[in-house]
């Protein structure tokens, strides 16, 4: 597992005295609020403001008081060390642990890896790379058979979508 965990992405900069529009990754986007410290590109930034703006947060760092600095990190991730994560229910995972696990099938057939979660559509939708292409699934209790973190993901492969 890795010791980060990923809770937003950089779309943009607000103003010009750096701040950063951050699309959440995150199912509790009000966790913006509480966070002091997080990492962009392996870097550590304290947190001085941020704010919900819609679905977006607008993030200000200290340290980071320019546009054309703050335009650096445009498409860069916002990370928090694992410790500093929320903690997760039963059945829930951060998406960092789901990427990378071998995928099987109703058999327990090695098929493929799951490569990426979708989390702007209402369920979560699980990109899989099986035979070399991307195939999607929801992530619905029909179509998880089961999860066991840092070994594989159980599929239902009849519902995969292509």
């Amino acid at each position: 597992m890795k010791n980060n965990v990923v809770i937003g992405k950089i779309f943009n900069v607000h103003g010009i005295k750096g701040e950063l529009k951050v699309h959440p990754l995150t199912d509790d986007i009000n966790r913006f609020k509480i966070l002091k410290r997080c990492f962009i590109k392996n870097k550590e930034y304290e947190v001085s403001a941020a704010r919900r703006n819609k679905d977006q947060i607008i993030l200000k760092l200290k340290g980071l008081d320019d546009r054309n600095e703050a335009e650096k990190l445009k498409n860069e991730y916002v990370e928090v060390l694992r410790e500093d994560s929320v903690g997760l229910e039963e059945g829930e995972y951060f998406i960092e642990d789901l990427k990378g696990l071998k995928v099987l099938n109703e058999e327990d057939k090695e098929i493929g890896v799951m490569s990426d979660v979708l989390t702007n559509a209402a369920v979560d939708i699980y990109v899989f790379k099986i035979e070399n292409r991307e195939q999607m699934l929801p992530a619905l209790k029909e179509n998880i058979l089961e999860i066991k973190i840092d070994e594989y993901i159980k599929i239902n492969s009849k519902n995969l979508v292509y």
